[in-house]
C-alpha cells in the first residue's frame, strides 16, 4: 500500500519537528525568549549573529509541547507552564552572553500602535509642533498644556502621556504621529533560563564574568579583614601578616636602638633627619629606570634590502650570489 507524499506544509512541520527533538537532546541550556513586536529580518539577524554559537527556534506552542512531552524527559517538562504567548527558544551549551549582545545589537525604533501595550513610559518634552491653531482641541482633549506660538500649537509642559504596561489608545497613537515621535524599541527578550532541569529568571544572564568577578573581590576583602581582626592565619592574608610583622619588627629595633640592622639602621636617621627621606625617593626611582640601551650600528640600504627579499619569501643568500655574478 503507498502513502500519498506529503505536502510541502507537512514536509515543513516535519523538518521543524526533527530540528526541535534535536535541539532539546543536544543542548543543555535554554533562553526562553519573548518575540512580540519582532519583525522577521530582526530574527534573521539574530541567527546570522547567533551563528556557531546557538540556534534560535520559534513556532507553534501546541507543537512546541507535543514534542515535549513526546520526548517524555522529566527536566524538559518543567519548560512546560513558561511555554505560552509569543515565545521562542535560544538553544546553546555556551555562554549566554552572546546571545544578550545579539538581542541588544538588533533593537530597532518603532511607532506606537494603538491597542498594543506599551514597553516603556512616554513622555513628552515641551516642543515646538507643526499644527495649526485648529488643532488646539484635539491637545486639549488629551490634558496637554498648549499655547499658539509663531502660528503653531506649543507643548508647554513635560507630558506624561504613556505608562508602562498602558495599552496605547488610538488618540496616543495619532499624536505621537503628528509629533513624528517612535517612542519604543522592540527585540527579542530573555525570559527565563533553562538549565539542565533548572530554570531562572532572565536577571541572571545578566551576570557575566566582570560582574562575577567584583563580588569574589569584595568577598575576599572581608574575609582578609576578619581574618587579620580575629588573627586568624589564612592564605590571603598571608602577604599582610608579613608586613605587620616586618613594621612591627623595624619598630622594635628602632625602639631597642639595635643599628646593627641595616633597615633599622636607615630608619633611625630618617627619623633624624626627616630631609634624608626626600633625598632617598628620587634615588630609588633614579635606580628603577632600565639603563639606556647601546646605540645599534647603523644598517646599510643594502643590508635592508637583503633582509626585505627574505621576509617577502625571497632567500637572501640567492640575492647575495646574483649581485656577485654581476
Amino acid at each position: 500500500m503507498s502513502t500519498a507524499p506529503l505536502t510541502a506544509k507537512q514536509a515543513r512541520r516535519q523538518a521543524y519537528v526533527a530540528k526541535l527533538e534535536r535541539c532539546l537532546t543536544e543542548y543543555k541550556k535554554i533562553v526562553l525568549v519573548s518575540v512580540d513586536n519582532v519583525r522577521s529580518f530582526q530574527i534573521a539577524q539574530i541567527r546570522r549573529l547567533l551563528r556557531g554559537k546557538a540556534e534560535l527556534l520559534a513556532g507553534k506552542n501546541t507543537i512546541i509541547k507535543r514534542v515535549i512531552n513526546q520526548l517524555n524527559d522529566d527536566k524538559l517538562k518543567k519548560l512546560l507552564p513558561y511555554i505560552k504567548l509569543n515565545v521562542g527558544f535560544v538553544f546553546t551549551n555556551g555562554d549566554t552572553s552572546a546571545i544578550l549582545k545579539a538581542f541588544k545589537k538588533t533593537k530597532r525604533k518603532a511607532a506606537a500602535k494603538a491597542g498594543i501595550i506599551a514597553p516603556t513610559d512616554v513622555v513628552i518634552e515641551p516642543m515646538l509642533t507643526q499644527s495649526g491653531p485648529d488643532q488646539h482641541g484635539f491637545y486639549a482633549a488629551l490634558g496637554i498644556d498648549t499655547k499658539i506660538n509663531k502660528g503653531k500649537i506649543e507643548i508647554v509642559n513635560p507630558v506624561n502621556l504613556i505608562k508602562k504596561g498602558d495599552v496605547v489608545t488610538p488618540s496616543h497613537a495619532t499624536l505621537l504621529q503628528k509629533l513624528e515621535i517612535d517612542p519604543f524599541f522592540y527585540s527579542m527578550s530573555a525570559l527565563n533560563l533553562y538549565d539542565d532541569g533548572e530554570i531562572y529568571d532572565a536577571a541572571i544572564l545578566e551576570i557575566d564574568d566582570s560582574v562575577m568577578e567584583a563580588k569574589w573581590n569584595t568577598g575576599l576583602e572581608a574575609f582578609v579583614s576578619l581574618a587579620l581582626g580575629t588573627n586568624f592565619p589564612c592564605l590571603p592574608a598571608i602577604p599582610h601578616i608579613f608586613m605587620d610583622t616586618a613594621k612591627a619588627f623595624v619598630g622594635a629595633g628602632v625602639e631597642a636602638d639595635i643599628t646593627e640592622i641595616p633597615l633599622v639602621k636607615r630608619v633611625k636617621e630618617i627619623l633624624a633627619d626627616p630631609s634624608k627621606f626626600a633625598v632617598a625617593v628620587p634615588a630609588a626611582a633614579a635606580a628603577a629606570a632600565p639603563a639606556a640601551e647601546p646605540a645599534k650600528k647603523e644598517e646599510s640600504d643594502d643590508d635592508e634590502i637583503v633582509g626585505a627579499g627574505g621576509m617577502f619569501g625571497g632567500d637572501s643568500s640567492s640575492s647575495e650570489e646574483e649581485s656577485s655574478s654581476d
